[in-house]
């Protein structure tokens, strides 16, 4: 009697397993090949509600940019016929010799007493073509202000025109130090005239950097508020202002009118959102997966890059966030961020929380590891601009009562009403006040801000500074 074989033995169900799990491999990467994000929503009106909404005060002022660009390209021709191909620290000429470089400098990097020396050649190579001089009688320089559009497009190679100033941002933080720089060596020359026409190019070009609603444009401009602001306490406090130069640049620092940074955040965060739906699949109830084939179209030209219709590379995507966990992360991170722009006196528990679920993110996707990192930055440092502004406009103050009295005062409050109409606000403390000591004979002071853990470390850790010299 023979015995049946059989039918499923231990190999053929083996075999039978290897076959579907490659027959269900395949059909995951066919599908993910042939997935295609679905575009639905334009986005492009969004962007102009936030460009009608971000309308600055001196909006309606004539547009010189022309020749503010003017202006910069005549920088840009002058260090390339003295320095080709080198780039010029002018900060070197006013800060000190930091600590990396007591060690012996690596082979072709300037030493400190080089870069202070090509500083000085450059400002004065500018000083020589009548650089300064020009920029001072520049409108577009004096008074720089750019026309926000009605409008722009979302994910283009290009922006609009309206937008042209991003390529120049880099050259803008160097045209602020250099005029800046070029106030306090006029202040120390006792050419106290010049010196304030420089202060005020200098904050022109920061006010302008701060003009169009995009997250680098607000850094660039935040950065180039606190050198010109730094520079402008300088002189306030190395050199006895007279009255009226004194009122000269309160007049300057009251032009600075910087505008909510939460607008800059709402037109990044809509970016990245239509950069989700043209880079993930969606699968109509509000989720997908990563599309790394489509990642190209965004950052090349989609006249000349060829949408791919199959792409085997999305198959990665299935291995990462996905779309719903990666909106929410977003949305968790950016509505922190603004609201923290909002409330910079609060403390950054919230904001800290939503950058650590989108550095997790982060690590694991494509895009946001791109655009995320620098949201948590941004949101901490946009309040310093007024922070800086308010130290300079207290400064004076501080020096038109010298002036009066011939000692500075016990506290800010004697400052009211005759000085000041009310105390220059620092929004990143949680009582808005500057923090101002005299010393005992009232002959100096120490005036500093809180810095980001929002403690008084008595103008020692991340507390920011401005003391006399």
């Amino acid at each position: 009697m023979s015995t049946a074989k059989p039918i499923f033995t231990f190999w053929r169900v083996m075999a039978l397993l290897v076959l579907l799990a490659i027959a269900g491999l395949a059909a995951l990467v066919i599908t993910s090949a042939m997935a295609r994000p679905t575009i639905s929503v334009d986005y492009t009106e969004e962007l102009e509600s936030i460009a009608r909404e971000y309308q600055p005060e001196h909006a309606s002022e004539p547009n010189r940019r022309d020749d503010f660009i003017a202006t910069i390209l005549d920088m840009n021709r002058i260090s390339s016929a003295r320095f080709p191909g080198e780039s010029i620290d002018v900060q070197a000429l006013l800060e000190p010799e930091p600590e990396r470089r007591t060690s012996t400098p690596l082979r072709d990097e300037p030493t400190w007493e080089q870069e202070r020396q090509r500083a000085e050649e450059f400002l004065n190579a500018l000083d020589e073509e009548g650089f300064f001089d020009r920029a001072q009688s520049l409108s577009g320089i004096r008074h720089a202000v750019n026309e926000i559009p009605q409008g722009m497009s979302v994910i283009e190679a290009s922006f609009s025109e309206h937008f042209n100033m991003l390529e120049h941002l880099g050259p803008m933080r160097q045209l602020t130090r250099v005029l800046s720089i070029q106030a306090v060596r006029d202040a120390r020359a006792g050419r106290t005239d010049d010196a304030l026409a420089n202060i005020e190019s200098a904050f022109a070009t920061a006010r302008l950097a701060s003009t169009e609603p995009f997250l680098i444009s607000g850094l660039v401009g935040v950065a180039c508020h606190a050198v010109a602001c730094s520079n402008a306490i300088r002189i306030v406090t190395e050199h006895r202002l007279t009255s009226e130069q004194l009122d000269e640049l309160a007049r300057i620092a009251d032009r600075q009118r910087t505008l909510p940074f939460e607008y800059a955040i709402r037109t990044e965060k809509t970016i990245i959102i239509d950069a989700i739906q043209r880079t993930y699949s969606d699968n109509g109830k509000g989720d997908g997966h990563f599309l790394p084939g489509y990642f190209a179209t965004l950052t090349n030209d989609p006249n000349t890059t060829p949408i791919p219709r199959t792409n085997a590379l999305n198959v990665v995507g299935r291995f990462m966030p996905s779309r719903a966990r990666t909106v929410e992360t977003i949305d968790n991170m950016f509505d922190a961020a603004i609201e923290y722009t909002r409330n910079p006196s609060h403390n950054t528990a919230a904001l800290d929380s939503a950058a650590e679920e989108a550095e997790l993110l982060a690590d694991d996707h494509l895009l946001l590891g791109i655009l995320l990192p620098a949201i948590n930055r941004s949101a901490q440092n946009a309040p310093f601009v007024t922070t800086y502004i308010a130290a300079l406009r207290t400064a004076i103050a501080l020096e038109h009562y010298f002036l009066d009295t011939n000692a500075y005062p016990e506290t800010l409050d004697a400052l009211v009403p005759t000085y000041l109409d009310h105390l220059p606000e620092d929004p990143t403390a949680r009582d808005n006040r500057l923090i101002y000591t005299p010393s005992q004979d009232r002959a100096t002071y120490t005036l500093h801000a809180v810095g980001r853990n929002k403690q008084d470390n008595n103008g020692e850790e991340d507390d920011i500074t401005f003391t006399p010299e």
